[in-house]
């Protein structure tokens, strides 16, 4: 079936126009009927190619946790409460009684070799398989419940047993500009800008550890952008004659899917942290008892949000701030440019 998709995606895409070559555009342009049909009459070829080249498919077997193999004595937590925290936050019970899986958090969708080497072994050691999540962390799978306090200690060490999966300093960030060539600017620095300044004080809240961020190096929604409670993507404004990397901010998207973000404000890259920081302190002071993200943002109005963060808008000439001429993390003015090909993912 995913076959049938992509070839048919690739001879009647639009391959021609870059700014076009995306599935949403051929279904835009045919609607859904017909592109099912044309699905349909590819997997029907693509079955019978299938059935004369290849032996019956195995039957599938369901997956079974494996066995854990324990080395040397259990060491003690020392830290019940930071245990628990991790526990609490990164650990979901399977419907197999006595299992769970486990999240590692990888801040920022990155790690080092030692810490992949580490993974790998503790997915021997302890679990059954494991799987990356959409959210840029990993998943140790078929963890038996009593080896958790095990499984903590040796991740530890390789400082990957930080709990916060799902929480506020959990930001979900694209390739970026650094490699991906639809990227209008770097989410990466951005990033570390927004977790420095969220993750001290306002993480700890209990009102607001719950939220997500995610940021994507431009519209195209890699970080899904659109379903997080606060959502950045790059954008470029010419301003004093010169481009002027900025991110455009959507307040109240949803997980679930119910609700995407809508379209508040346009904040230079320079000051990115501090509209966040900013948004997330004016939810906490003007919260009803229990309202949501997106019900708070409903209430007050994007109007409100708006006009709260306009200084932080503003982009001062050249002379005066240099620095806002330039992407986070870069030592040279902002660039902006037609690279060909798609994204590098």
């Amino acid at each position: 079936m995913l076959e049938a998709i992509l070839r048919v995606f690739n001879r009647c895409g639009r391959r021609d126009d870059r700014a076009r070559a995306r599935l949403k555009w051929l279904l835009a342009d045919w609607g859904i009927e017909k592109f099912r049909e044309e699905v349909r009459t590819e997997l029907a070829g693509a079955d019978k190619a299938w059935q004369t080249c290849h032996e019956p498919l195995p039957e599938i077997v369901e997956w079974q946790p494996s066995d854990v193999t324990r080395e040397g004595e259990r060491k003690p937590i020392g830290e019940a409460d930071v245990f628990q925290a991790w526990r609490q936050s990164n650990v979901q019970f399977q419907k197999q009684r006595g299992f769970a899986a486990v999240f590692i958090r990888c801040p920022l969708g990155d790690l080092l070799p030692a810490q992949l080497r580490r993974v790998a072994e503790a997915a021997r050691r302890f679990a059954g398989g494991v799987r990356t999540s959409i959210d840029q962390n990993l998943v140790l799978r078929g963890v038996r419940e009593e080896s958790l306090p095990e499984l903590y200690q040796f991740l530890r060490p390789a400082n990957l047993a930080n709990a916060g999966i799902g929480q506020l300093p959990d930001i979900t960030r694209c390739v970026g500009a650094t490699a991906c060539l639809s990227a209008i600017t770097n989410p990466r620095p951005a990033a570390e800008a927004v977790a420095a300044a969220v993750a001290a004080e306002l993480a700890g809240d209990p009102a607001l550890r719950h939220l997500r961020i995610r940021i994507s190096g431009c519209p195209n929604s890699c970080s899904h952008h659109h379903i997080a409670d606060i959502g950045l993507f790059g954008v470029s404004k010419r301003i004093n004659g010169r481009p002027v990397p900025h991110y455009a901010m959507l307040l109240g998207g949803a997980d679930s899917g119910e609700a995407f973000g809508a379209r508040a404000i346009e904040i230079p890259a320079i000051r990115l942290s501090r509209a966040v920081e900013q948004v997330l302190r004016l939810y906490r002071a003007q919260r009803g008892t229990e309202e949501s993200f997106s019900a708070f943002i409903s209430r007050v109005g994007l109007a409100s949000v708006r006009n709260q963060l306009a200084l932080l808008a503003q982009v001062p000439a050249p002379g005066i701030e240099p620095a806002a001429y330039r992407d986070l993390g870069a030592d040279q003015d902002f660039p902006v440019g037609t690279r060909g090909g798609e994204c590098a993912a």
